[in-house]
Protein backbone atom coordinates (compact mmCIF):
# COMPACT_ATOMS: atom_id res chain seq x y z
CA UNK A 1 0.00 0.00 0.00
CA UNK A 2 1.04 3.56 -0.48
CA UNK A 3 1.78 5.86 2.42
CA UNK A 4 -1.16 7.79 3.76
CA UNK A 5 -1.43 11.27 2.31
CA UNK A 6 -1.20 13.41 5.40
CA UNK A 7 -3.29 16.09 3.78
CA UNK A 8 -6.36 13.86 3.48
CA UNK A 9 -8.60 12.33 6.11
CA UNK A 10 -9.05 8.64 6.71
CA UNK A 11 -12.59 7.35 6.18
CA UNK A 12 -13.87 5.35 9.13
CA UNK A 13 -16.89 3.15 9.65
CA UNK A 14 -16.52 2.23 13.29
CA UNK A 15 -17.37 4.68 16.01
CA UNK A 16 -14.88 5.41 18.77
CA UNK A 17 -15.05 6.61 22.39
CA UNK A 18 -15.31 10.39 22.65
CA UNK A 19 -12.43 10.38 25.16
CA UNK A 20 -10.03 9.13 22.48
CA UNK A 21 -10.69 12.02 20.10
CA UNK A 22 -8.66 15.22 20.22
CA UNK A 23 -5.09 16.43 20.37
CA UNK A 24 -2.50 14.25 22.05
CA UNK A 25 -2.53 16.37 25.22
CA UNK A 26 -6.33 16.51 25.35
CA UNK A 27 -6.70 12.75 24.87
CA UNK A 28 -4.11 12.04 27.56
CA UNK A 29 -6.14 14.12 30.05
CA UNK A 30 -9.45 12.66 28.91
CA UNK A 31 -8.29 9.05 29.19
CA UNK A 32 -7.03 9.65 32.73
CA UNK A 33 -10.25 11.39 33.80
CA UNK A 34 -12.47 8.74 32.21
CA UNK A 35 -10.48 5.89 33.74
CA UNK A 36 -10.83 7.39 37.21
CA UNK A 37 -14.56 7.95 36.66
CA UNK A 38 -15.12 4.38 35.47
CA UNK A 39 -13.01 2.96 38.29
CA UNK A 40 -14.99 4.89 40.91
CA UNK A 41 -18.28 3.70 39.42
CA UNK A 42 -17.06 0.11 39.34
CA UNK A 43 -15.72 0.34 42.89
CA UNK A 44 -19.06 1.66 44.19
CA UNK A 45 -21.57 -0.32 42.12
CA UNK A 46 -19.73 -3.07 40.28
CA UNK A 47 -20.98 -1.56 37.03
CA UNK A 48 -19.38 0.55 34.30
CA UNK A 49 -20.84 3.73 32.76
CA UNK A 50 -22.38 3.66 29.32
CA UNK A 51 -19.78 3.80 26.57
CA UNK A 52 -20.18 7.04 24.63
CA UNK A 53 -19.18 6.49 21.00
CA UNK A 54 -18.85 9.16 18.33
CA UNK A 55 -18.31 9.22 14.59
CA UNK A 56 -14.67 10.24 14.03
CA UNK A 57 -15.95 12.16 10.99
CA UNK A 58 -12.92 11.71 8.78
CA UNK A 59 -10.28 12.09 11.45
CA UNK A 60 -7.36 9.64 11.22
CA UNK A 61 -7.64 6.62 13.51
CA UNK A 62 -4.14 6.16 14.94
CA UNK A 63 -3.45 2.59 16.08
CA UNK A 64 0.08 3.08 17.43
CA UNK A 65 1.80 6.01 19.10
CA UNK A 66 4.61 5.76 16.56
CA UNK A 67 2.13 7.02 13.94
CA UNK A 68 1.26 10.10 15.99
CA UNK A 69 3.37 12.46 13.91
CA UNK A 70 1.29 15.56 14.62
CA UNK A 71 0.44 15.63 18.34
CA UNK A 72 -1.45 18.92 18.08
CA UNK A 73 -3.70 17.64 15.29
CA UNK A 74 -7.13 16.30 16.22
CA UNK A 75 -7.32 12.56 15.67
CA UNK A 76 -8.86 9.42 17.12
CA UNK A 77 -5.87 8.23 19.15
CA UNK A 78 -6.80 4.58 19.67
CA UNK A 79 -3.40 3.77 21.17
CA UNK A 80 -4.03 6.08 24.13
CA UNK A 81 -6.30 3.54 25.81
CA UNK A 82 -3.09 1.79 26.97
CA UNK A 83 -3.04 4.19 29.93
CA UNK A 84 -6.66 3.52 30.89
CA UNK A 85 -5.97 0.56 33.16
CA UNK A 86 -3.03 2.30 34.81
CA UNK A 87 -5.14 5.31 35.78
CA UNK A 88 -8.02 3.04 36.86
CA UNK A 89 -5.71 1.08 39.16
CA UNK A 90 -4.86 4.34 40.95
CA UNK A 91 -8.48 4.39 42.13
CA UNK A 92 -9.20 0.69 42.49
CA UNK A 93 -6.24 -0.20 44.67
CA UNK A 94 -4.76 -3.70 45.03
CA UNK A 95 -6.75 -6.82 44.27
CA UNK A 96 -9.27 -5.33 41.81
CA UNK A 97 -7.19 -5.18 38.63
CA UNK A 98 -8.23 -8.51 37.09
CA UNK A 99 -11.94 -8.12 37.87
CA UNK A 100 -12.00 -4.59 36.45
CA UNK A 101 -10.13 -5.68 33.33
CA UNK A 102 -12.59 -8.50 32.74
CA UNK A 103 -15.54 -6.15 33.20
CA UNK A 104 -13.92 -3.55 30.92
CA UNK A 105 -13.39 -5.99 28.03
CA UNK A 106 -16.88 -7.47 28.37
CA UNK A 107 -18.40 -3.97 28.44
CA UNK A 108 -16.44 -2.39 25.58
CA UNK A 109 -16.50 -5.56 23.49
CA UNK A 110 -20.10 -4.89 22.52
CA UNK A 111 -18.80 -2.33 20.00
CA UNK A 112 -16.61 -2.69 16.91
CA UNK A 113 -14.01 -0.41 18.50
CA UNK A 114 -14.01 -2.46 21.70
CA UNK A 115 -13.53 -5.78 19.91
CA UNK A 116 -10.65 -4.26 17.95
CA UNK A 117 -9.05 -2.80 21.06
CA UNK A 118 -9.44 -5.96 23.11
CA UNK A 119 -7.47 -7.93 20.52
CA UNK A 120 -4.91 -5.23 19.74
CA UNK A 121 -4.23 -4.27 23.36
CA UNK A 122 -2.17 -7.34 24.23
CA UNK A 123 -3.52 -7.15 27.78
CA UNK A 124 -2.36 -9.81 30.19
CA UNK A 125 -3.44 -12.48 30.85
CA UNK A 126 -4.48 -13.98 27.51
CA UNK A 127 -6.08 -17.04 29.05
CA UNK A 128 -8.11 -19.59 27.10
CA UNK A 129 -11.40 -18.03 28.21
CA UNK A 130 -10.24 -14.47 27.54
CA UNK A 131 -9.00 -15.23 24.03
CA UNK A 132 -12.14 -17.19 23.20
CA UNK A 133 -14.26 -14.26 24.40
CA UNK A 134 -12.24 -11.81 22.29
CA UNK A 135 -12.71 -13.96 19.20
CA UNK A 136 -16.42 -14.38 19.89
CA UNK A 137 -16.80 -10.63 20.32
CA UNK A 138 -14.89 -9.69 17.19
CA UNK A 139 -16.61 -12.25 14.96
CA UNK A 140 -19.79 -10.21 14.25
CA UNK A 141 -17.76 -7.00 13.86
CA UNK A 142 -15.41 -8.17 11.11
CA UNK A 143 -17.43 -6.59 8.30
CA UNK A 144 -17.35 -3.21 10.04
CA UNK A 145 -13.61 -3.54 10.69
CA UNK A 146 -13.03 -4.44 7.04
CA UNK A 147 -14.59 -1.14 5.96
CA UNK A 148 -12.76 0.95 8.56
CA UNK A 149 -9.42 2.48 7.61
CA UNK A 150 -6.89 2.96 10.40
CA UNK A 151 -3.36 4.38 10.46
CA UNK A 152 -0.88 1.56 11.03
CA UNK A 153 2.89 1.65 11.57
CA UNK A 154 4.82 3.68 9.01
CA UNK A 155 1.81 5.98 8.67
CA UNK A 156 0.12 3.47 6.38
CA UNK A 157 -3.63 3.41 5.87
CA UNK A 158 -4.98 -0.13 6.16
CA UNK A 159 -8.36 -1.73 6.88
CA UNK A 160 -8.73 -2.41 10.60
CA UNK A 161 -9.43 -6.06 9.77
CA UNK A 162 -6.02 -6.37 8.08
CA UNK A 163 -4.25 -4.91 11.12
CA UNK A 164 -6.31 -7.17 13.37
CA UNK A 165 -5.45 -10.29 11.36
CA UNK A 166 -1.76 -9.44 11.48
CA UNK A 167 -1.96 -9.36 15.29
CA UNK A 168 -4.02 -12.56 15.46
CA UNK A 169 -2.22 -14.48 12.72
CA UNK A 170 -0.05 -16.70 14.90
CA UNK A 171 -2.85 -17.32 17.38
CA UNK A 172 -5.30 -18.37 14.67
CA UNK A 173 -2.65 -20.65 13.16
CA UNK A 174 -2.00 -22.22 16.56
CA UNK A 175 -5.73 -23.02 16.69
CA UNK A 176 -5.61 -24.78 13.28
CA UNK A 177 -6.87 -21.76 11.34
CA UNK A 178 -3.91 -21.27 9.04
CA UNK A 179 -3.33 -18.55 6.48
CA UNK A 180 -5.07 -18.74 3.11
CA UNK A 181 -8.68 -18.53 4.24
CA UNK A 182 -10.70 -15.31 4.73
CA UNK A 183 -10.48 -13.89 8.22
CA UNK A 184 -14.11 -14.70 9.16
CA UNK A 185 -13.46 -18.36 8.30
CA UNK A 186 -10.22 -18.39 10.27
CA UNK A 187 -11.92 -16.97 13.36
CA UNK A 188 -14.79 -19.47 13.05
CA UNK A 189 -12.34 -22.38 12.73
CA UNK A 190 -10.33 -21.27 15.75
CA UNK A 191 -13.47 -20.94 17.87
CA UNK A 192 -14.63 -24.39 16.78
CA UNK A 193 -11.29 -25.88 17.85
CA UNK A 194 -11.38 -24.06 21.17
CA UNK A 195 -14.93 -25.17 21.93
CA UNK A 196 -13.97 -28.80 21.30
CA UNK A 197 -10.80 -28.74 23.42
CA UNK A 198 -10.45 -30.42 26.80
CA UNK A 199 -7.97 -29.08 29.37
CA UNK A 200 -5.60 -31.91 28.44
CA UNK A 201 -5.84 -31.02 24.76
CA UNK A 202 -5.23 -27.36 25.55
CA UNK A 203 -2.05 -28.29 27.44
CA UNK A 204 -0.78 -30.32 24.50
CA UNK A 205 -1.59 -27.41 22.18
CA UNK A 206 0.46 -25.09 24.40
CA UNK A 207 3.35 -27.55 24.15
CA UNK A 208 3.02 -27.59 20.37
CA UNK A 209 2.82 -23.79 20.16
CA UNK A 210 5.98 -23.32 22.21
CA UNK A 211 7.87 -25.84 20.10
CA UNK A 212 6.68 -24.24 16.85
CA UNK A 213 7.58 -20.75 18.01
CA UNK A 214 11.02 -21.88 19.20
CA UNK A 215 11.85 -23.08 15.70
CA UNK A 216 10.50 -19.93 14.02
CA UNK A 217 11.93 -17.17 16.23
CA UNK A 218 15.33 -16.18 14.90
CA UNK A 219 16.79 -15.03 18.21
CA UNK A 220 16.36 -18.42 19.90
CA UNK A 221 19.80 -19.87 20.61
CA UNK A 222 18.91 -23.31 22.00
CA UNK A 223 16.38 -24.75 19.58
CA UNK A 224 17.47 -28.31 20.28
CA UNK A 225 16.24 -27.99 23.88
CA UNK A 226 12.60 -27.63 22.82
CA UNK A 227 11.43 -31.23 22.76
CA UNK A 228 7.89 -32.32 23.74
CA UNK A 229 8.96 -33.93 27.02
CA UNK A 230 11.10 -31.00 28.11
CA UNK A 231 8.38 -28.48 27.34
CA UNK A 232 5.79 -30.59 29.18
CA UNK A 233 8.07 -30.80 32.21
CA UNK A 234 8.70 -27.05 32.05
CA UNK A 235 4.97 -26.29 32.10
CA UNK A 236 4.60 -28.20 35.38
CA UNK A 237 7.01 -25.71 37.01
CA UNK A 238 4.81 -22.72 36.21
CA UNK A 239 2.37 -21.22 38.68
CA UNK A 240 -1.33 -21.25 37.83
CA UNK A 241 -1.44 -17.65 36.55
CA UNK A 242 1.67 -18.05 34.41
CA UNK A 243 0.36 -21.25 32.84
CA UNK A 244 -3.16 -19.91 32.30
CA UNK A 245 -1.72 -16.91 30.44
CA UNK A 246 -0.41 -19.34 27.82
CA UNK A 247 -3.62 -21.29 27.30
CA UNK A 248 -5.10 -18.80 24.82
CA UNK A 249 -2.07 -19.43 22.57
CA UNK A 250 -1.64 -15.73 21.84
CA UNK A 251 1.45 -15.22 19.73
CA UNK A 252 3.02 -12.58 21.96
CA UNK A 253 2.55 -14.63 25.13
CA UNK A 254 3.99 -17.77 23.54
CA UNK A 255 6.98 -15.86 22.15
CA UNK A 256 7.65 -14.27 25.53
CA UNK A 257 7.69 -17.70 27.18
CA UNK A 258 10.03 -19.08 24.53
CA UNK A 259 12.48 -16.25 25.20
CA UNK A 260 12.27 -16.94 28.95
CA UNK A 261 12.95 -20.65 28.45
CA UNK A 262 15.81 -19.93 26.05
CA UNK A 263 17.47 -17.55 28.52
CA UNK A 264 17.09 -20.12 31.28
CA UNK A 265 18.76 -22.81 29.18
CA UNK A 266 21.57 -20.43 28.30
CA UNK A 267 22.05 -19.70 32.01
CA UNK A 268 22.21 -23.41 32.81
CA UNK A 269 18.73 -23.57 34.39
CA UNK A 270 17.17 -25.85 31.80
Amino acid sequence: MTSLDRGTSVPACMQVPDWLVGTNAAVTRSVAATARKWAREYFLSGQLPELQLVDPAGLPLLVFSSSDLRPTQRAARLFAVVNFQIRADDVLGPGRHRDFLDAFESHTGQSAWGTFDNVMSGRWPSTFDVVRRRLEQVQPQLETLASTMVVDVGYQARPASVVLESTLNETLTYWDAGEGSPLPERVATALKRMDASSPEEVRERVVSCIMTAAQAIRRVQNREWFTPDRVRDYLTTLGTDAYDALTGCMGNEVASEVYAIDRGVADGEG
